[in-house]
């Protein structure tokens, strides 16, 4: 980056000696001709080379961040320093136009010296003329000093993959603005400079002749006559009386030389002369410098005119002459990389033994060099391999390379082929035999799947009829239970009629008691007590009634009692027989159940094993197709091979490639 750094002081270097050169000269030529103050014209060409620099410096600075840090710099200040390369010529060319279109009028008006119009067409004539020039060769000279940095830049834009938009130009029309700058301008330069010399020679002849006219009037009025061919404007006026412009000259003139002083009036266009008289007077005069102004202004016109013209035809044609055949050569090279059709492009012809002819002959090589290896690239797409390339080049050894792997893959296909159509016939034949073994599976399969969803079947009848047995075993062993209970209450009633029987007894027998005692003291009483002892007996007849009533009830209940534990161990056997029952009728129907789900389950896996094994079949049967296709694909490859010629030094594969149609399996 230091180059690039170096390459940046010398483009202001460069820049800097031609302005300074061209400064040099307009100082001495103005200054020589006494146009303007040369003091003056120094500083403000100072001042305009300092503010050429500076606005540089300014365009530049997107350049300098670059060469700071050209590796992390953003894409957008990349941008920036390209467009500020692209663009500086331009751009500065303006500024610097500025200064001396700005400057050099200034160091006119401001001058001490005056001058006349025709010496002020002059001036600036030769001042427009030269901006233009120096202009056209700063230009240039800038963009090629710049060149190294910006094709740098160039690089690491594209390295970096960074697109840019450059404004479109034109070589013709960059030909055409250089020549008519340089043309016109050293003719407007010339013109301008022509014209300041005339305009010096017409204000010197004036002056001598009204010199002399002055100094003729002068002695005639020293002789005491009229002159006889006085100037415009004579008189004999005293030191106070003369112009301001010949009173500063008379100041410094020796009152001893007779010779006229002589000035010249720029506001007026005269000439003023004034001679010295014995008593202390002058002898003045004036005279109207003729330059026909309007002449020359309409001269300088039309010539001012016509030079664009004449000079922009000629280096129209010039640059016509260059960028013609560059058009050509861009188009060709266009069609070439947007087509790709070399054979089709006509070889252009060199107009001219230079550069640019030897462009347009090298341009015809390389398309002779594309045009040889479309040719062998056609004829290897014919199948014709043996091409022979022998110019050096990295296309061609890449070509050679690329026909050297062609001819030994082609070879390896044509081997390959062969062996994958023997291949495919024997996968063929093993697929029709893995075909018929998976639809005899399938077949075995298809029916263990029945099996099992008929044992599933009959598991779920079987649940069935286990949950009813169950449900009808549940009833029993509930109606077991009141049974049972029913029964315990019947042995409690019993109980209680047994309480009662005996209460009853032992009323029977108190009773019977009673009635001894009655009849005892009816006995005792006599006749009196004979109605109660009738009582008494007819009571204790009821008394061994009762009491033999109560006895049988007694025996009854004691019957009832045993046929009642008895039908309470007969239930309490028929409830332990139902809840046996019941606990097998649940593990009947649980182990059913499972049985069904299981049977489900299995019936669910052979259906899917039939599935499989079905679509295994199906698979064969595609491998079998696929198997058969290879086959085909594989002699039709090695027939596509046979078509390729290879070269000598590449050994062939068999010939006999296609297999025997009897040896395909059916």
């Amino acid at each position: 980056m230091d180059a690039n750094k170096n390459v940046l002081t010398r483009s202001f270097a460069l820049i800097g000696s031609i302005d300074l050169v061209v400064s040099v000269q307009l100082v001495f030529v103005l200054g020589s001709i006494d146009l303007v103050s040369v003091p003056i014209l120094i500083g403000l060409m100072a001042v305009r080379m300092l503010a050429w620099i500076v606005d540089l410096f300014f365009i530049l600075r997107s350049v300098r961040a670059w060469q700071q840090d050209p590796d992390t710099l953003e894409e957008t200040e990349l941008r920036k320093a390209d467009h500020a390369l692209g663009t500086v010529g331009r751009r500065f060319i303006m500024g610097y136009a500025a200064g001396w279109t700005v400057g050099m009028p200034l160091a006119i008006v401001t001058g001490t010296q005056g001058m006349g119009g025709l010496a002020l067409l002059g001036a600036g004539l030769f001042v427009g003329g030269l901006v233009p020039i120096v202009s056209a060769i700063i230009h240039p000279l800038l963009a090629f000093s710049l060149l190294q940095l910006r094709l740098e830049l160039t690089g690491q834009l594209r390295d970096r993959q960074i697109l840019v938009h450059r404004v479109p130009g034109s070589f013709t029309r960059r030909q055409i603005m250089v020549g008519l700058a340089l043309s016109w301008g050293v003719v407007v330069t010339m013109l301008g400079l022509g014209l300041m010399v005339h305009a010096d020679a017409l204000q010197a002849e004036a002056s001598a002749e009204l010199r002399g006219d002055v100094a003729l009037a002068a002695a005639h009025l020293e002789a005491g006559r009229d002159p006889s061919r006085p100037p415009d404007n004579f008189a004999v006026v005293t030191t106070d009386q003369l112009p301001s412009v010949l009173a500063e000259t008379v100041l410094t003139h020796d009152p001893t030389e007779p010779a006229p002083v002589v000035a010249a009036d720029p506001s007026s266009g005269q000439i003023l002369a004034a001679a010295p008289l014995p008593d202390g007077r002058w002898a003045f005069g004036t005279q109207t410098v003729d330059e026909q102004l309007h002449l020359v202004v309409l001269f300088v016109v039309l010539f001012v005119a016509a030079t664009p013209f004449a000079g922009g035809v000629a280096h129209w044609a010039l640059a016509r002459l260059t960028s013609l055949p560059l058009a050509r050569l861009s188009d060709a090279a266009k069609s070439l990389a947007t087509d790709g059709k070399v054979r089709s492009l006509r070889r252009l012809g060199a107009l001219h033994d230079d550069e640019l002819g030897d462009l347009v002959v090298n341009f015809n090589k390389v398309l002779d060099v594309f045009d040889e290896l479309a040719t062998a690239a056609t004829t290897v797409a014919k199948g014709d391999l043996r091409v022979q390339i022998d110019q050096p080049g990295d296309l061609q050894d890449a070509f050679r390379a690329m026909l050297a792997q062609l001819n030994e893959v082609v070879a390896r296909i044509r081997e390959t082929s062969l062996e994958l159509a023997s291949a495919a016939m024997e996968i063929q034949a093993l697929t029709i035999q893995q075909d018929e073994a998976a639809q005899e599976q399938a077949a075995s399969v298809r029916q263990v799947s029945a099996s099992v969803s008929n044992l599933a079947a009959a598991a779920d009848d079987i649940a069935s009829s286990a949950a009813v047995v169950l449900h009808n075993a549940e009833q029993a062993y509930a109606t077991t239970d009141a049974l049972v209970e029913k029964n315990s209450e019947l042995d409690r009633q019993v109980s209680s009629i047994g309480d009662l029987l005996g209460l009853i007894r032992e009323i029977a027998d108190r009773s019977d008691l009673l009635a001894l005692n009655g009849s005892l003291e009816a006995v005792r009483v006599g006749e009196a007590g004979r109605g109660f002892a009738l009582v008494a007996a007819e009571m204790r007849r009821l008394a061994e009634r009762v009491t033999g009533t109560v006895d049988d009830v007694r025996g009854r209940i004691a019957q009832i009692e045993s046929a009642g534990a008895g039908a309470l161990a007969a239930t309490q056997a028929s409830r332990t027989l139902v809840q046996g029952t019941a606990e097998a009728a649940r593990t009947i129907s649980e182990v059913t159940r499972e049985q069904s789900v299981g049977a489900e389950q299995a019936s669910g896996g052979m259906t899917a094993v039939a599935q499989t094994v079905t679509a295994a079949a199906a698979a064969t049967s595609q491998t079998r197709a696929a198997a058969e296709g290879l086959r085909v694909h594989a002699t039709a490859l090695e027939r596509l091979t046979s078509r390729f010629r290879l070269g000598a030094d590449v050994l062939d594969g068999p010939q006999s490639s296609q297999p025997s149609e009897t040896s395909r399996p059916r």
